[in-house]
């Protein structure tokens, strides 16, 4: 078991116990299919993020669109909850 409280980082722990650097060896590990597609305009890839802010009474999750050539945030969304009404790739604007 990892524990995160120990001085050690996570990857070194892992190390320790046996686990690869991937994560558990049950966890299938799936190919990155864009790494040889070379992006030449925009539209032609999008990266989409949901993360989670800290707040000082809980926290929010934020929804971002990317796009993979120019790297700009073409849209985001707040909410506090994870249901279909908050940030999801459909109001994130890209339906």
């Amino acid at each position: 078991m990892i524990d995160r409280s120990h001085p050690l980082p996570i990857t070194r722990q892992a190390k320790a116990v046996g686990l690869p650097a991937a994560g558990r060896p049950e966890h299938r590990v799936y190919p990155y299919r864009l790494r040889r597609l070379d992006s030449h305009r925009p539209g032609q890839v999008y990266a989409m993020g949901i993360t989670y802010l800290p707040m000082a009474r809980g926290f929010v999750y934020l929804a971002a669109v990317m796009d993979g050539y120019s790297r700009k945030v073409l849209s985001w969304r707040v909410s506090i909850t994870m249901d279909g009404k908050g940030p999801c790739l459909l109001q994130a604007g890209l339906a």
